[in-house]
């Protein structure tokens, strides 16, 4: 929910999430920075809240502050106005009469009838809250960062009971659920919540994993609620991701195609360097495959060289990142405080692998060239 909070010297609006002891705290323990985090269970604490960095930063707030939080109790203004507006065929053309029907829905919202009037009061009077703002005192007992520019600059979470006091709402009151899972197409989350949506749905159009889990999770829940998935809520993340999947294929594309020329550039200058050597070679009767070998091993010892010291290098900068990164991002730009490398030994045998059969018809390529030279040529002496 949103509200105000107030310092001595600054204000700033937030988005105060409340949470209970469901939680998924140990997902959240590396985005922890300071202090510790709240106890939902723990009423004695049930004031103390956690604020991002970039908020404390802004409001001048350390670990043991007390901040003033401001907010207007509307808890269920929008509920109740489409309870009444629903509900006008079914419960209000019921209390009148026959003839009034007739009159149509202006006459539901206009009617003098009695119950009618007592059943709009009992609506209001359950539903209006005062719209005078209320105080609450909270400290901070934590201090964390998400790496969401966006929620860093609002964020603040306190125990669901906080939440739920601050609104005038009882313990089964919540705003909405969110829904954990390890990886995009959890096959377990998809297994129970698809069922129904494979029995009716018999004709599949293939989708991403995230799209079929937000998909069967939309289909069984009631028509009331309203289900939003990561995507929807953060477009900018997931519109920047699939750019870098396509820098990273053209860096791979263009760096075999280096390397192919590389090699055969090396190969042409090393077979014109020993013209004169095959041809005396050829003089002495040795053919023409023998010859191609030759040059295609020598390519090939030069190769498995610079392979294995690419990798060494690649490999040993990967671990250096991975294990102390030292090499850093914006991370108001970029969602991440640093460079984030994964450690795939298969995917590393797989690119080593098809690096070395792309590069084996290149070694082979310009050892052919052996075959047309002329032993008289080469060997003759100007």
């Amino acid at each position: 929910k949103h509200a105000i909070i107030k310092t001595k010297k600054e204000i700033q609006g937030i988005l105060i999430k409340g949470v209970d002891s469901t939680f998924d705290w140990n997902a959240f323990s590396p985005n922890m920075l300071e202090g510790e985090r709240i106890n939902p269970s723990d009423t004695n604490t049930q004031n103390k809240v956690m604020v991002t960095k970039a908020l404390a930063v802004a409001m001048g707030l350390k670990i043991g502050d007390t901040l003033s939080t401001y907010y207007i109790s509307q808890p269920r203004r929008i509920l109740s106005e489409r309870v009444i507006k629903d509900q006008a065929g079914a419960v209000f053309y019921s209390m009148l009469p026959p003839k009034a029907m007739e009159m149509g829905p202006d006459f539901v919202y206009n009617t003098n009838n009695k119950d009618v009037f007592n059943f709009f009061t009992y609506i209001e009077k359950d539903s209006f809250s005062s719209t005078t703002p209320r105080a609450v005192k909270l400290k901070v007992g934590g201090i964390f960062e998400t790496g969401i520019y966006e929620l860093d600059q609002q964020l603040v979470i306190g125990s669901l009971a906080l939440v739920q006091d601050m609104y005038n709402w009882t313990p089964n009151n919540i705003s909405g659920y969110e829904i954990y899972v390890d990886n995009f197409g959890n096959e377990t989350l998809l297994d129970n919540l698809k069922r129904m949506y494979d029995r009716i749905i018999l004709r599949k159009i293939k989708k991403d994993p995230l799209t079929e889990d937000f998909e069967a999770v939309s289909f069984i829940i009631p028509q009331e609620l309203y289900p939003s998935d990561i995507r929807s809520n953060y477009p900018e993340i997931f519109e920047w991701l699939p750019a870098i999947d396509v820098n990273g294929i053209i860096i791979i594309i263009l760096m075999v195609l280096v390397c192919m020329m590389a090699m055969l550039s090396t190969l042409l200058i090393l077979i014109m360097e020993k013209t004169q050597m095959v041809g005396v070679y050829k003089a002495l009767g040795m053919n023409n495959w023998d010859l191609i070998k030759i040059f295609f091993w020598h390519g090939t010892y030069i190769y498995s060289r610079g392979f294995i010291l690419g990798n060494i290098i690649g490999i040993g900068l990967v671990l250096v990142q991975f294990f102390w990164q030292p090499l850093k991002l914006d991370q108001d730009s970029y969602y991440l405080s640093y460079v984030p490398v994964q450690v795939d030994w298969i995917r590393y045998l797989l690119i080593n692998v098809g690096t070395f059969i792309v590069c084996v018809p290149v070694i082979l390529l310009p050892s052919l060239i052996v075959t047309k030279i002329s032993p008289v040529k080469a060997i003759r002496i100007d």
